[in-house]
């Protein structure tokens, strides 16, 4: 494989748009905010007891006149491993920084329409769309030297690592999911599906490796609900929503389960025990190596889920979010507030539950108890919550900027 040229590292302006960024409610006064290369590095009065969330760190993302018309920070991402969060920004540029000391490390643009971005188990190793958009650029997270490139001729549209860091699955524009070695680029299979009526929309790998699911839709021809004149019976186009479980080593499909409407929302429990899907026929919880549906919850098209734990199912409604039992598939909670998104993210120990309410306030749920902990307004729309292993919340803001607090 030829040697490609790292990309120029570009470098946030650290003095722009700083000094009237820090809206966020902080617990204890703010006592001095510096800038550290584009990074706010903000200190607060009082102890460290961790008795309420305190803001940490701002990333802040240059405002270049002309180039962005929203200014979102639209993902976040955090490698448990280096302590280094990426951003993902409406500027179609990736960004990494020290969650330690606010600093900014690397910025690698994306192609077009291109999207997606993952870190490796390890935290070492950064895989992005590349910026032709066609294929994925993996990157060492430290010096920003690219160290593999795995090219396809579609765009890229989703990727994401295997639980041990040496496979990398991409989907393309072409409903096609691709796996490659992490180290080198080196194509292993593709799981073809025609584009259109038959395509893969995202993958997702369960978390002891061993298989890999691809999501997305198949358009099917299916009886109506009337006949035609003369008793032939009507028929009609319909979107059906598919999960297909796939050998991970092999790429051979083990079974594909079928769904009402669009392509589903999918998600792993962390002991790999359970897989949930999200379709207009509600919430069913599977066993992934069957495929047998345990427990089915109330959902619509709108509902987000989320596992705490393995033992816990968070399904996230309108102004509502329901906390079932895997085991016994019993409602434990119901925690209920007005203005309540279904977008959530729990803690990877499963004890906290974050939840968006009114679309600029981040609520945080002590799911023991079913209760609210706390509550931090961000006085700006926010996307993709994250909770970090270590007690962190990160969150995309519509100010082009991640913020990072304590919990």
């Amino acid at each position: 494989m030829a040697e490609r040229k790292p990309e120029e590292r570009q470098d946030a302006d650290p003095g722009e748009g700083v000094h009237n960024q820090l809206s966020g409610q902080v617990r204890g006064p703010v006592v001095q905010a510096r800038v550290i290369s584009g990074g706010v590095h903000i200190h607060t009065l009082g102890d460290d007891s961790g008795d309420g969330p305190r803001r940490l760190r701002v990333f802040d993302h240059p405002r270049k006149r002309g180039l962005l018309l929203r200014r979102w920070v639209r993902r976040v991402a955090h490698a448990a491993g280096t302590g280094v969060v990426a951003t993902e920004s409406d500027d179609w540029t990736y960004r990494l920084w020290e969650a330690g000391s606010g600093l900014h490390l690397h910025s690698f643009r994306r192609g077009g329409p291109s999207e997606g971005m993952a870190f490796s188990p390890d935290g070492e190793l950064f895989a992005r769309a590349s910026v032709t958009g066609k294929g994925v650029d993996v990157h060492d997270v430290r010096t920003g030297v690219e160290v593999a490139h795995a090219f396809q001729s579609w765009q890229v549209m989703a990727v994401g690592f295997d639980p041990r860091g040496e496979l990398l699955a991409t989907v393309g524009f072409d409903g096609a999911i691709r796996v490659w070695d992490a180290d080198g680029g080196r194509q292993r299979y593709t799981l073809e599906r025609a584009w259109g009526d038959n395509s893969h929309r995202a993958v997702v790998f369960s978390p002891d490796g061993r298989f890999l699911a691809g999501v997305g839709y198949r358009r099917r021809r299916m009886p109506a609900d009337a006949a035609e004149a003369g008793g032939t019976a009507a028929t009609e186009l319909r979107d059906r929503g598919d999960v297909t479980l796939y050998d991970a080593a092999t790429g051979e499909a083990a079974y594909t389960a079928t769904m009402d409407g669009w392509f589903p929302r999918i998600a792993f429990s962390p002991d790999g025990c359970w897989l949930a899907t999200v379709s207009d026929e509600g919430v069913q919880l599977r066993t992934p190596a069957t495929g047998e549906v345990a427990h089915r919850f109330r959902a619509d098209r709108n509902t987000r889920i989320a596992f705490c734990g393995g033992a816990v199912l968070a399904v996230g409604l309108v102004n509502r979010v329901e906390l079932w039992s895997t085991a016994s598939g019993a409602l434990l909670h119901a925690l209920h507030r007005d203005g309540l998104y279904p977008e959530m993210a729990a803690d990877p120990a499963g004890t906290v539950l974050a939840t968006v309410e009114h679309g600029s306030q981040i609520c945080l749920w002590d799911l023991a108890q079913g209760q609210l902990r706390a509550r931090i307004d961000f006085g700006t729309q926010v996307f993709a919550p994250v909770l970090t292993p270590d007690g962190g919340l990160l969150v995309g803001t519509a100010r082009n900027q991640a913020e990072l607090w304590r919990i």
